[in-house]
């Protein structure tokens, strides 16, 4: 973490937020506003981080005026942080200030940052030492423009004393990052545990279910499912709930689409469609007896991790996912040969990205433009 001088601190309180020592008071800002024109900051931190992991933000001021200024970095990432210089915002919720506070005395001239015209000064700072993000989600981060400093454009200019001092509006965008739960915790569970897990799910969901119903399971040959989310696939392979198949994480069962009437999961592949570092699981599945349907859905944890997402548009036949790089997952219609238990790939269908609107996240198909009639019409909406 890069911080400039505290010399002209009194007074850091580095726990419970409390303030000690003889140090004076706060003053009272003055009304102006002391900020010039040209001055501006950015914040950047990773898009996705891990519960448990730092936060690392970076602060850079930059001044875009035609003349050298001289800015006091109390109450900016510049000296680090000691006071609410953030805030921080959890599902429309601002987050308690965790925090040192200080009281400070008069200004010094190394407590000023010089910036040449067109020049920027950066500090790193971590709001994990500040602030609680141990809950999954999404985060929104603001910085908080100070309320007692200064800005000078020579040294003759320099704050003396703290009367001297006023509000400096300092414009910044807001940034979001994403949380996901911690997955160090999480172990492979055995098979006769996860037959248990699932067991008591199904009962869950069909209380009439007889206890002693047979659920042969195997366990899905992925690996990288649980190098990259610490997730387990299983498939039932006979009798009533045949083809259904399960993701374990944890403590936790999900239902991976629908087999009824129909071969359930037909094709799965790990992406990373939104670039932001955490993969995705996404699956095709197909049900239905006669003509049946197939769906596309994902289990992405960095947007929720108690639920998988289903892309709004489905197929009357077969699909298959075919990875083309990291981020790119296309979508296939396939033929499928019972006797050699096989998928031949056909048509191009489209290709999938994921769409954030506010804290709601979907799974989206963009079709191809050169779709085949046949093909086209064989496309619907999925509701509900």
């Amino acid at each position: 973490m890069k911080r400039l001088t505290q010399s002209g601190l009194f007074c850091a309180v580095l726990a419970m937020g409390w303030l000690l020592g003889a140090c004076a008071p706060t003053p009272t800002a003055p009304a102006v506003d002391t900020s010039p024109a040209g001055l501006n900051a950015t914040l950047e931190a990773p898009s996705s981080l891990r519960n448990g992991e730092a936060v690392p933000v970076t602060f850079t001021l930059t001044n875009h005026s035609p003349e050298k200024l001289y800015v006091l970095t109390w109450y900016t990432p510049l000296e680090g942080i000691f006071g609410e210089i953030f805030r921080v915002e959890h599902d429309g919720q601002a987050l308690p200030y965790e925090g040192p506070l200080v009281m400070r005395g008069d200004p010094l001239p190394e407590n000023y940052a010089l910036l040449e015209p067109g020049a920027s000064v950066s500090a790193d700072v971590d709001l994990a030492t500040v602030y609680d993000f141990s809950e999954a989600g999404e985060y929104t981060i603001e910085f908080v423009s100070p309320r007692i400093s200064h800005v000078a454009k020579t040294e003759s200019e320099f704050a003396a004393s703290v009367d001297d001092l006023g509000p400096v509006e300092i414009p910044c965008d807001s940034l979001r990052l994403k949380i996901a739960g911690s997955s160090a915790s999480l172990v492979r569970r055995t098979p006769a545990e996860v037959a248990r897990m699932i067991r008591g799910y199904l009962q869950s969901q069909h209380p009439q279910l007889n206890p002693d119903v047979r659920l042969p399971l195997e366990e899905l040959p992925m690996p990288e499912a649980w190098e990259g989310l610490r997730v387990q696939l299983f498939r039932i392979t006979e009798g009533p709930f045949v083809h259904e198949s399960f993701l374990i994480r944890g403590d936790r069962v999900l239902r991976l689409g629908e087999a009824t009437g129909g071969r359930g999961l037909t094709s799965l592949e790990i992406s990373d469609l939104d670039k932001d570092g955490t993969p995705e699981l996404l699956f095709t599945y197909a049900f239905g007896s006669g003509l049946h349907q197939s769906r596309i859905s994902m289990y992405a944890p960095a947007y929720g991790p108690e639920r998988t997402y289903e892309a709004d548009t489905g197929y009357l036949g077969d699909l298959g996912l075919v990875k083309e790089d990291e981020s790119t997952v296309s979508v296939r219609v396939v033929e499928s040969d019972e006797a050699a238990l096989t998928l031949r790939y056909l048509d191009l269908l489209g290709s999938l990205a994921i769409e954030v609107h506010g804290d709601q996240a979907a799974l989206v198909l963009y079709l191809a433009d050169d779709l085949p009639d046949n093909v086209r019409d064989q496309l619907f909406e999925v509701t509900g």
